[in-house]
């Protein structure tokens, strides 16, 4: 079965529970090689690619093991960049659940959501669904790989885009203080994960700058 079609009945039984559901993704969970392996959208999947390159809730929760709902409109400033980007995208809360087999944690869902509120006492019905089924079946069976992304060949880019890039490099030097280099590969990275575009997701960060 295609990964959308897999995920669109995974997206479709969440939102019976959460009908405030904008998206969701399925991330495998890696040391080295963690990345989204599906997605709902792009919108969707731009916002994975900025939790990536700056944190968020859920990259957060797999790293600690963490899981469970954030409140974006009240959190307290721990994830600036991602926190803009969802407000931008009618985000208002996310969820980041397991995905387990032999109740060992080999991926993660993130849901989400247009309501501050909209998982508030839905969590476990939301987790009986995305744990075990499709999701499950999406990060065992799919080849999806961060290697594989990165020998990947990419299109040169237009004027237009290049200059996206260079003014998100130019931001991501003073948000991340860090140097040119860093901030372009920690841009490259973070769009190899999220299999977004370099570009789409340089345009994401100067429009959050503008």
């Amino acid at each position: 079965m295609p990964l959308l079609e897999h995920l669109g009945r995974t997206v479709e039984d969440v939102i019976e529970v959460v009908p405030a559901c904008l998206g969701l993704s399925v991330v495998r969970i890696d040391q080295s090689d963690s990345c989204t392996i599906a997605a709902t959208d792009e919108r969707v999947a731009v916002l994975d690619g900025v939790q990536y390159l700056d944190g968020g809730p859920g990259v957060e929760a797999a790293a600690r093991r963490q899981w469970g709902a954030t409140n974006l409109v009240s959190q307290d400033g721990r994830w600036p960049l991602f926190a803009a980007a969802s407000l931008r995208a009618g985000v208002r809360s996310t969820l980041t659940l397991p995905v387990t087999d032999h109740e060992v944690a080999l991926g993660a869902v993130r849901v989400y959501a247009g309501l501050e509120d909209a998982f508030d006492e839905r969590e476990a019905d939301v987790a009986r669904l995305v744990d075990g089924g499709d999701a499950a079946e999406l990060v065992v069976g799919s080849a999806t790989t961060l290697t594989t992304r990165r020998l990947a060949e990419r299109s040169p880019l237009s004027l237009r885009a290049q200059g996206a890039l260079n003014r998100a490099i130019g931001a991501l030097t003073l948000h991340l203080d860090t140097d040119v280099t860093t901030a372009y590969e920690r841009l490259v990275d973070a769009a190899q994960r999220a299999d977004v575009s370099v570009e789409r997701l340089a345009q994401t960060v100067v429009d959050l700058h503008d």
